[in-house]
């Protein structure tokens, strides 16, 4: 019987999510080994959700050191039967981890102590996110001798990432990410107003607190702007983009 690669290949990988799923193209093209056919593919669903498993202890090692172990272990054990892996790259596994955490906090009374949590996932989620970042295209400054200044366009850096918090998770992620045993929180762990840039630095995350102006003005430039219109439209002075621009997080093109 003739088997497309591709239906081989789609039964393949919704078996190694589903322990009872019915395998039509796996069984037919095994019918002659020795070797059952759950058994088998036990092997591969066995080393693909610890793979999985391994990403999310590499990407949330704040939230594991925090809940400790056995808690977390019982949190990703839970995440990776629900969420399945839909790339070959572990690298884009986990988005939706802050997401299952917020649930999490709001169905379980026993992380009521930890409200801060899905906030602190979420932040790690956009550190590794961020690492993996392409850099932007240098811009040659001498252009814009010949641009006219409403064709300048200003974004935010591929490398800048934004994030709201209630509470100071860049403090709690900053305060673990020395290799000692007991670290420590020393900013208050109460609840506020905070604006956070997350950036790449020499290859590794670098997490800030930014005034909310700043923030405000970041977030707008998520969607590439003409300098010209920022000015007119939104009260934003070519001398504030200045100071974000030799800091990297904003960068330069041309538009239309």
């Amino acid at each position: 019987m003739s088997i497309r690669l591709a239906d081989w290949q789609g039964e393949f990988a919704d078996a190694l999510d589903a322990a009872n799923q019915t395998m039509p193209c796996i069984t037919t093209a095994s019918s002659d080994t020795p070797l059952p056919v759950d058994m088998g593919l036990a092997v591969y669903r066995q080393s693909s959700v610890s793979a999985r498993r391994r990403a999310l202890d590499e990407i949330y090692a704040v939230c594991c050191r925090l809940l400790g172990e056995a808690c977390f272990n019982t949190l990703t054990r839970e995440y990776v039967q629900r969420f399945a892996s839909h790339s070959g790259d572990l690298n884009r596994y986990g988005e939706s981890f802050p997401r299952f955490v917020d649930e999490i906090l709001r169905r379980e009374p026993g992380f009521a102590d930890v409200p801060w949590l899905s906030d602190l996932v979420h932040l790690e989620w956009l550190c590794h996110l961020v690492y993996y970042r392409n850099d932007d295209a240098p811009f040659d400054a001498q252009r814009l001798v010949d641009i006219p200044p409403q064709q300048v366009m200003v974004a935010l850096s591929s490398h800048v990432l934004l994030l709201r918090s209630d509470w100071p998770v860049h403090a709690i992620w900053q305060a673990h990410q020395q290799a000692h045993d007991t670290p420590s929180v020393t900013t208050p762990i109460v609840e506020g107003d905070w604006h956070l840039l997350v950036e790449r630095r020499s290859f590794r995350a670098h997490v800030e607190a930014v005034d909310a102006e700043t923030y405000r003005i970041l977030t707008l430039l998520a969607n590439a702007r003409s300098i010209s219109g920022l000015a007119e439209r939104h009260d934003i002075e070519p001398t504030q983009l200045a100071g974000y621009l030799q800091r990297g997080w904003v960068r330069l093109g041309v538009g239309d």
